[in-house]
Formats: C-alpha cells, structure tokens, sequence
C-alpha cells in the first residue's frame, strides 16, 4: 500500500513537472521568438522540438549503450505515431489549429522523405536489416542540412533587427522548461511502469505506453498548452520538427553508438509511421480554409486508437 502511494505521489509530480516545463518552454521560447523576430513555427521546429525531444534522446543513448535495438527503433517509432495521430489529433479536437497557407505543407513533405529515406537506409541489408553507423553519418548529415533549410527558409523574408527588451528571462523559462520536461517524463515512466506492474496491467501494453508514450508526454503537453494559447505555429511546428529530431538526429546519434538492428517485427510499424505522416498531410489538405479541422482530427485519433488495437492484438 505505501509503495502505490509513493508511485501515485511520484506519477503526479511527474505530470505537474510535465505541465509546468511545457508552460515554461513554450511562453519562453515564444517570448524569444518575438524579441528576436524570429517566426513561431521556426521556434517550433528547432528549440522546442529540441527540448521536448530529450526523453527520446535520453532513452535511446541507454538503450545503445546497453544494446537494446527492439527500444531504440521502438520508441522513436512510437513516439512518431503517437505525435502524429494523438497528439495533434487531441490537440486539433480540443482547440482550433490555425495555419499559415504556405508554410502548412513543406515540412511535412520534408518529413515524409526523411521517414522515406530512414525506411530505406534501414531496410537496405535485405537479410538483416540495421542502421550502419555510415548509415547514422548520413542521417546526421541530413539534420544539418535540414537546420540550413529552415534558417534559410524561413529567415529570408525576415530583416534582422534588434532584439526588443531583455532575453535573459525567456531565456531562463526556456532552460528550466527543457529540464522539466524530461525529468518529469521520466518520472511519469518510471512510476508509470511499476505501477503497471503491480496491478498486473500486460507487457505489450507497459511497453507501449511506459516507452512510445511516456517519452511523447512533452511533445503532448507542450502542443497543447501552444495550441491553448493560440500558438497554433509553434504546436505544429513542434510535431513535425519531434519528428524529423527523432528519425534522423536521436536515430542518427544511436547508431553512432552502436550499429543498430531492426527486428522484422518493427517494419510494420516503421510502415505505419511514416502512413501517419502521410495521413495527416492528407488532412491538411482536404481542412477548409487555413486550420486542421476538428473532423481531420477526430480521424487521426481514431487511427491512432485503430494502431493501439493492433498492437494489443498483436501482443
């Protein structure tokens, strides 16, 4: 009995470290934004992805140097699916999305090449398939060139002009936030899992929601207290730039590590990742007007409740 309250008293400082670093990091970092005249969508996809991405980069650094590679290719798979169709599929039913027409679409096609280019990178040894660590310098590679894109990009109709007001404070908010976060993730982990374990909950469904979804709980806090606020830019921005970090920046500093192997059982699931990219592309396009509609995100929460079903039945 006092075990199970320690857990539930460690899983709700979990969840209010999520809250609060979620809260810090997105006001910080649209505070920064605004200082410096950067666009949200820019802050998303670079600084906030970045720091709600550090459970995953935590997470897989243990698993390489402990050679787990079913955790390695299991969370960033999970985490993807999970960002893709609950997160922005719950964040899209609860508060209105709205997106910029142009920039609605681009980063989506380049995540989409890049879960192509991952898929194939993996796949190529048809016998065995892994990631190479030659393979993991060539997805290092497309994340920076991915970086000198985006600055590229997204700066060019952008002059440089002083910053406005003191960026020390956001600065700040931006740090403790990106503490927070993963510090709470992995408590909300850690008491997830042997809470789980107690009251005899399966191990299919442990995995998948102490590891995929655990590490996901930043990007699902994050987004929606962006979207709450308004911040539809920086929410989107967040998905897709969690995204493209994992496959190619946390994939790429795994395999680094060690060469890491990918289990026959995991391409479906690769497959199904990259379709959720796909399907949420595919719902922007079909919204009217310029926001995700509240129907195209009802569809990608019932396809992120059809992928739980499978994994279950799946065992």
């Amino acid at each position: 009995m006092n075990e199970t309250v320690l857990l539930l008293l460690l899983l709700a400082t979990g969840f209010i470290c999520l809250w609060k670093g979620g809260d810090l990091l997105v006001e910080g970092a649209g505070n920064v934004a605004r200082s410096c005249h950067i666009p949200d969508l820019l802050i998303g996809l670079t600084l906030v992805s970045f720091g709600t991405s550090a459970p995953e980069l935590v997470v897989n650094v243990l698993a390489s140097l402990q050679q787990k590679p079913d955790i390695i290719f299991g969370n960033i798979i999970g985490s993807n699916i999970a960002n893709t169709l609950l997160i922005l599929g719950l964040s899209g039913s609860l508060f209105v999305l709205a997106l910029p027409q142009k920039n609605r679409t681009q980063e989506l096609l380049i995540n989409i090449l890049i879960g192509a280019v991952v898929i194939i990178l993996a796949c190529l040894p048809l016998q065995s398939p892994a990631l190479s660590r030659w393979d993991s310098v060539a997805l290092l590679i497309i994340f920076v060139g991915f970086l000198y894109w985006l600055f590229s990009h997204h700066m060019l109709d952008h002059r440089p002009e002083r910053a406005n007001g003191s960026l020390l404070k956001p600065i700040i908010w931006v740090i403790l936030g990106a503490i927070l976060l993963p510090l709470g993730g992995k408590w909300v982990i850690d008491s997830g899992t042997q809470l789980a374990q107690l009251w005899g909950i399966s191990e299919a469904l442990i995995a998948l929601f102490a590891i995929a979804l655990g590490t996901s709980l930043p990007e699902l806090v994050t987004t929606i207290i962006a979207a709450k606020k308004g911040a539809s830019e920086l929410a989107l921005g967040n998905i897709i730039g969690s995204n493209i970090f994992n496959l190619v920046l946390i994939l790429g500093v795994s395999g680094l590590i060690a060469p890491i192997a990918l289990s026959p059982a995991l391409m479906l699931d690769f497959g199904i990742s990259l379709l959720a990219v796909v399907a949420l592309f595919g719902v922007l396009l079909l919204s009217p007007g310029r926001y995700l509609s509240r129907g195209g995100s009802m569809l990608l929460l019932l396809g992120y409740g059809a992928y739980l079903l499978m994994i279950v039945l799946r065992g």
